[in-house]
C-alpha cells in the first residue's frame, strides 16, 4: 500500500512539474508550442509512461536546464529529436547536453548598445586662452598641470 502511496505522490509532483512547463511554453510560444512537444515524441519517443511517470526522455528533459527551449528547439529540429530516439538515460543525459550547448552558442546575441554623440559637458568652460591669461594665470594653469 505504501508503495502505490509513493507511486501516487511521484505521479503527481511529476504532472506539477510537467503542466509548469507546459503553460511556460504555451505562454512564451503559444499554440505552437504543443505543436513542438508533439514533433518532439513523434520522433524522439514518449516523455511518460502509461502510468504517468517520465520516461528517460522525459527525466532528461525536465532536468535540462531550459526545458521549454529545449523543447521548443527539438520540435523546430525534428532531425536533432529522431537523434534522441532509443538512447539510454546516460546518452540521452550527453546527447542533451550537447544539444543545449549547440542552443546557447547559437542564441543570438544582444545588439550593442547605440553611441551617444559626442556633445559638450554641460557647465564645461573652455577657460581662457594662454595668450589672454594674466603673468599669474598662466603660472598657475601651468602648475596645476
Amino acid at each position: 500500500m505504501t508503495e502505490r502511496a509513493r507511486e501516487i505522490s511521484s505521479v503527481q509532483q511529476v504532472a506539477a512539474k510537467a503542466n509548469s512547463i507546459a503553460d511556460a511554453g504555451q505562454k512564451a510560444y503559444g499554440e505552437e508550442f504543443l505543436n513542438d512537444v508533439s514533433t518532439v515524441t513523434d520522433e524522439a519517443g514518449p516523455l511518460f509512461d502509461q502510468r504517468g511517470l517520465p520516461t528517460a526522455l522525459g527525466d532528461a528533459v525536465m532536468d535540462s536546464d531550459e526545458p521549454v527551449e529545449l523543447l521548443r528547439y527539438l520540435g523546430q529540429n525534428p532531425d536533432e529529436a529522431e537523434k534522441l530516439r532509443g538512447l539510454s538515460a546516460a546518452a540521452l543525459g550527453r546527447r542533451i547536453a550537447r544539444v543545449e550547448a549547440d542552443m546557447k552558442a547559437n542564441k543570438p546575441k544582444p545588439a550593442p548598445k547605440p553611441l551617444r554623440p559626442v556633445t559638450a559637458a554641460s557647465g564645461a568652460t573652455l577657460g581662457k586662452s594662454s595668450s589672454d591669461m594674466t603673468d599669474a594665470e598662466w603660472y598657475a594653469k601651468r602648475r596645476g598641470r
